[in-house]
């Protein structure tokens, strides 16, 4: 599990791109590796099950945030494919992380 992590860590860092979580730190602390990142208060799946962000807006997904995640999503994708010959082989909604919903804040794939 420890090697995972180390790679996951390096992959973030490697491949910096709007839309792509970013790796604020890691280190090792009692044998475990702590990957440091941005505060993200929610991810898609939670979004999608309709559940409030505190201090955001009403619950769900509106229909002007979709293009924008599904671009911001396929950009990224696209970058880690095509410049970084990185094929992400576990995206599903709980690994995407959404910077905020009430308005477009972005949101960022792990």
């Amino acid at each position: 599990m420890g090697e995972d992590i180390t790679q996951e860590a390096m992959l973030l860092h490697y491949c910096r791109y709007p839309g792509i979580a970013k790796l604020l730190d890691s280190f090792t602390s009692f044998a475990a590796c702590i990957l440091v990142m941005p505060y993200y208060p929610v991810d898609l799946d939670a979004a999608i099950r309709g559940l409030r962000m505190p201090g955001h807006g009403p619950r769900g997904l509106s229909a002007n945030f979709l293009p924008k995640l599904f671009g911001t999503m396929g950009n990224a994708l696209d970058h880690m494919h095509r410049k970084k010959k990185i094929a992400h082989c576990d995206v599903h909604p709980g690994n995407i992380l959404l910077a905020g919903m009430g308005g477009f804040h972005g949101a960022h794939i792990v």
